[in-house]
């Protein structure tokens, strides 16, 4: 294996990690439906501004969205595990 695929193999493999390791943080002891808190931070370079947009969601709907981050992590973990598979 040369530089170039092992340098890239490692990149993908930090990243694997860190997914898997965030993954693991946001489902121990979740409860989403009591308090599901997404920021959103902006930065609008031409005015030299930046925003954070905050918002709490709770119930199903907060349920849902922590279902469709949770799967699609997962989803990007198997996709990269594919990707340094394949090389």
């Amino acid at each position: 294996m040369d530089k170039e695929l092992l340098k890239k193999a490692r990149e993908i493999e930090d990243k694997i990690h860190e997914l898997k390791k965030k993954l693991e943080r946001l489902k121990i002891y979740a409860s989403p439906s009591s308090s599901l808190k997404i920021e959103v931070n902006q930065y609008y370079g031409d005015m030299g501004r930046s925003f954070t947009n905050r918002e709490e969601f709770k119930g199903d709907i907060a349920d849902l969205l922590f279902t469709v981050i949770v799967k699609n992590l997962e989803v990007q973990i198997a996709l990269l595990e594919k990707q340094l598979e394949n090389l």
